[in-house]
């Protein structure tokens, strides 16, 4: 499960729970609190579970909307994010490579040093990195012509940002 979706999974149990112990408190106020009185402590958890239920029950009325609130913010910002990505020729995959996937620091950190063309060595040393993670990066990147080969001497090829990943490395950098 990504991050994103992580996080709005949360807001929306906050929301909900939060949601319905507001309800229940508007139309049956004792309910929850025995409900919360009445839980056992002895249990593992026993007492966060009832300390959780006491802070719902008397924080429901304004973590209810604060909650919901938060949520279309997220999703808000979430798509401003993706709208702004695609306005430059971006689409999702190159997103999920270079801010959410295992290896998105390392490939900015590349893409950022490649910003002057370099061989497999350097960057490698550059970035303290092996050349074996350095040339899994760069096909990586190759494929969604992000880097391209500057020129090649032999088995050594040098590379190079295109236009196209010095773009994405200052949208990236302005996220």
């Amino acid at each position: 499960m990504r991050k994103s979706s992580a996080v709005i999974a949360v807001l929306v149990g906050l929301a909900l729970v939060s949601t319905t112990f507001a309800g229940a408190n508007y139309f049956a106020p004792s309910a929850v609190s025995r409900m919360a009185n009445s839980f056992p402590t002895n249990i593992p958890g026993g007492i966060l579970f009832s300390a959780a239920i006491q802070v719902l029950d008397q924080n429901s009325a304004s973590l209810a909307p604060a909650s919901w609130l938060l949520l279309g913010a997220f999703v808000v910002w979430r798509g401003r994010v993706r709208a702004e990505w695609m306005q430059f020729g971006f689409d999702s995959d190159v997103f999920q490579l270079f801010v959410t996937s295992r290896g998105a620091r390392t490939r900015l950190r590349m893409l950022s040093a490649l910003s002057a063309p370099k061989y497999r060595l350097q960057l490698a040393r550059e970035l303290s990195l092996t050349w074996r993670v350095v040339d899994r990066h760069i096909a990586i990147m190759s494929r969604y012509g992000l880097v391209d080969t500057q020129a090649e001497y032999g088995r050594i090829t040098v590379y190079s940002a295109t236009d196209r990943g010095k773009l994405l490395a200052h949208l990236v950098s302005a996220l």
